[in-house]
């Protein structure tokens, strides 16, 4: 698969990349790496463990709200490509949804346009907890600790956009009109740059994607007006949030540095969130640059010993997860030219991140 020899690229510009700022700090990082607390590693393992399960019990549980009950090993199968393939991706694209709903459609028969309202809702619970909880953790922060000036005013910034977005977003959802032609607007631009990019007729019309968003909105709205399943899983994604942040802990104390819970899930959020402004897949480089700076600056930390504890981090929670999807894809002989055509039937659903 072309996706999976792609990441594999990625993966050593990004290996050669962190090891070579590392050198720059006098450190191998090899050398380094290798002194880390093998409890800790082991515990950062399993909170990783802990926020996949979560996410695809999540995901599992929306399926199963819009009439598809699938065996909860299928869905993470599902769930572990789409991942890979959303990491390897701009993050504004509907990639890594349309190969989750591809995969659960071919694979497993499930209904497609079921599938992409279940997805739909999995995504809409999904933005709904995390803007809360960033919001939540910068402001606790923000009291907490010492922010110097300028950081303080740089998650002012963040916690804004996410609550003008999420409101934005609460209020389009209500509005079936208002956003069918949101949609219909996006199409027009994603088709506009498809062309462009790809160099080829895009087989999709409008007619096709209204059809389709009428039927996946009706599908998804009945789930969303049930205000205690929407509370319900947007509540559980706290989960794997404060298993991303618990495992750099985890992995920073590895190294001997001594940092409170709060600054490590502030210092997480804040370059999770810059990743996500930036539209880089992962956030690769943005959130290795981020996080390090910030605890070297805001905590006067080891600068060899926070690139090392970064690389494990993403390592862990990234990599393997890319790793193991590409694996799944390549097992289950999943075509890259079937994965471009569900990304283009699941345009529409890419505005439910709004």
């Amino acid at each position: 698969m072309a996706r999976f020899r792609f990441a594999a690229a990625i993966f050593l510009i990004w290996l050669f990349g962190i090891g070579a700022i590392a050198q720059l700090f006098g450190e191998g990082l090899l050398n380094t790496v290798m002194t880390v607390s093998k409890f800790n590693v082991a515990l950062a393992l399993i909170f990783y463990l802990c926020a996949i399960s979560t996410g695809i019990s999540i995901l599992a549980l929306c399926l199963s709200r819009t009439g598809n009950d699938i065996n909860v090993i299928k869905v993470g199968k599902a769930w572990i490509f789409g991942s890979f393939i959303d990491n390897v991706v701009p993050t504004v694209t509907p990639a890594g949804e349309a190969a989750m709903s591809f995969f659960l459609n071919r694979f497993y028969r499930a209904s497609y346009k079921d599938t992409l309202a279940a997805i739909g809702l999995y995504v809409s619970s999904w933005g709904i907890s995390a803007t809360f909880f960033a919001i939540f953790g910068l402001i606790l922060g923000n009291l907490l600790l010492e922010v110097p000036l300028g950081y303080s005013i740089l998650s002012l910034i963040i916690i804004l956009i996410l609550g003008t977005l999420t409101s934005v977003w609460l209020l389009l959802l209500k509005r079936r009109s208002r956003m069918k032609k949101l949609v219909l607007r996006f199409f027009d631009l994603y088709k506009n740059i498809y062309v462009k990019i790809r160099r080829k007729p895009f087989n999709v019309t409008k007619k096709d994607i209204e059809e389709e968003f009428e039927i996946s909105y009706k599908t998804m709205m009945r789930s969303v007006d049930n205000k205690r399943f929407l509370a319900v899983s947007s509540f559980l994604f706290i989960i794997p949030q404060l298993c991303h942040a618990l495992a750099l802990w985890s992995l920073l104390a590895g190294f001997g540095l001594e940092v409170d819970f709060i600054g490590v899930l502030f210092v997480h959020l804040i370059s999770m969130l810059m990743g996500l402004i930036f539209l880089i897949p992962s956030g690769l480089g943005v959130y290795e640059l981020g996080s390090g700076g910030l605890l070297v600056g805001m905590f006067g930390l080891n600068e060899g010993l926070v690139i090392a504890a970064i690389f494990l981090y993403r390592l862990i929670f990234v990599w393997i997860t890319n790793f193991t999807g590409g694996i799944i894809g390549l097992a289950t002989g999943v075509e890259e030219k079937a994965i471009e055509k569900a990304e283009e039937n699941y345009t529409e659903q890419a505005t439910k991140k709004l």
